[in-house]
């Protein structure tokens, strides 16, 4: 192919493939080293990006929320510690058989391990997380640490999303968070 002579690159992309040809200006195939200048390059079809994008935010939600939930251990440790040392334990290894917990772990109980509170008092007592949440919130006594924990480990695992914006315009919500942070400060304060 000379290369003072003008010439045309034509090209047809699609979704899967890419045509080319190089003409000259009277729109001839041009040849180059004994072959016509066109052809056809395929490849697989592109995929929408909302099924990688649905993983990826899944993953860094599952990260944030393993980190929450570290920060919130972090937090008590020291005061579940002090009470029951081998509350944390038990509770990695809650979903195990009996058989696979490590030997230090070989106990019938999986939360409560204590002389007098166990596992059995803990579910009369409250048949469900937020049977523990209601009292936390409305009874007027002291809680043993690991309850706090519990629930609050709850709230932190099940938190919901707040991705719905047909509930309410910006103004309400803004309006609706200042009083709700107004009351939960006077409730703290009262406290």
């Amino acid at each position: 192919m000379d290369n003072k002579k003008e010439y045309y690159i034509g090209l047809d992309m699609g979704t899967n493939s890419v045509g080319w040809a190089v003409t000259d200006t009277e729109y001839n195939l041009m040849r180059a080293k004994g072959k016509d200048l066109w052809g056809v390059r395929l490849f697989t079809e592109a995929q929408p990006a909302v099924n990688r994008r649905t993983k990826r935010v899944q993953r860094r939600r599952i990260e944030r929320e393993k980190a929450r939930k570290a920060m919130l251990r972090l937090f008590f440790s020291d005061a579940i510690d002090a009470v029951d040392s081998g509350f944390f334990q038990r509770l990695d290894e809650s979903f195990l058989q009996y058989e696979d917990r490590s030997d230090s772990n070989k106990q019938m109980n999986v939360l409560f391990n204590d002389g007098s509170y166990t596992d059995l008092d803990y579910y009369n007592e409250y048949p469900t997380i937020f049977h523990l949440r209601k009292a936390l919130l409305h009874e007027d006594r002291e809680f043993d640490v690991r309850l706090v924990y519990l629930a609050i480990l709850n709230m932190f695992s099940h938190r919901g999303h707040f991705l719905n914006t047909n509930m309410s315009s910006d103004d309400d919500r803004d309006n609706n968070f200042d009083g709700a942070w107004r009351e939960l400060i006077d409730a703290f304060e009262t406290f």
